[in-house]
């Protein structure tokens, strides 16, 4: 549920961390996961996801690392 509301900051790996414990909640397996982010406090959670979604990036290896780049939100409805 996304609400624009920070309910917990964290850290790059944090972030992978909860991702895990999703995942591990949900019984899904990696490949049912896709993240989203721009930055490279992204890459760690993206190792975790099936698929990795760089939302207009500006680091060159948050874009080689991506599955696939995005410019704006609607071209997330198409991927999914």
């Amino acid at each position: 549920k996304a609400t624009g509301k920070i309910l917990k900051k964290g850290d790059r790996y944090v972030k992978a961390k909860i991702l895990k414990e999703k995942i591990k909640k949900y019984k899904l397996k990696k490949g049912q996961t896709t993240v989203v982010g721009d930055s490279i406090t992204d890459l760690p959670m993206a190792e975790e996801a099936g698929m990795f979604v760089a939302f207009s990036p500006k680091e060159k290896l948050v874009r080689e690392r991506a599955d696939k780049v995005i410019k704006n939100l609607r071209e997330l409805i198409l991927l999914l």
